[in-house]
């Protein structure tokens, strides 16, 4: 009967310890219960898969008569789980000829989704036109994106994915 409780006590605490995601040793932890045996000895694995990283980079490339959209894989994170998407930053487009300075902003008409495996990005034709001001001039940069896991890494943070998406963005005035 000891044996039993001993073994249902460190299940239990495995159970526990992988919905929190820290890792415990349940040595000793049933000392009440004394055994002929040492108590089992088990660490909890950690809730989440492995990080979420980047495969790639993908460009976008519209006008003011057509939309672009582009999608970029990732991989890892917590099974079942879709993680979140933010933009965390921009960096200078150069086509060919000439460079985009670095944008303070999205474009008009910017979306982010994330489904399926993928990050995907999209602008609307002329940056949605007169509805948003468009951009009749063009609009060009690297938008940079970082993916959020919804599972907790440490005390109150979620897990952030290794590396950032690159997605060229290059919306040519006609």
């Amino acid at each position: 009967m000891r044996r039993v409780r001993t073994a249902v006590v460190a299940a239990a605490l495995m159970v526990v310890a992988a919905a929190c995601s820290t890792p415990v040793s349940t040595q000793n932890q049933v000392a009440a219960t004394p055994s002929p045996s040492p108590a089992p000895t088990a660490t909890a694995a950690a809730a989440t898969g492995p990080p979420i990283s980047f495969s790639g980079t993908a460009l976008c490339r519209g006008s003011n008569v057509s939309p672009c959209s582009a999608k970029l894989a990732y991989s890892g994170g917590t099974p079942g789980s879709t993680p979140s998407a933010a933009v965390v930053g921009f960096a200078q487009y150069c086509p060919s000829t000439f460079c985009y300075p670095v944008p303070r902003a999205l474009p008009p008409g910017f979306s982010l989704t994330v489904s399926g495996g993928f990050v995907i990005v999209g602008v609307d034709a002329d940056c949605g036109g007169a509805a948003t001001g468009g951009c009749p001039n063009g609009w060009g940069g690297v938008i940079k994106v970082s993916l959020t896991d919804q599972s907790t890494c440490s005390a109150g943070t979620n897990c952030a994915s290794t590396g950032l998406g690159d997605f060229t963005i290059d919306v040519a005035a006609e």
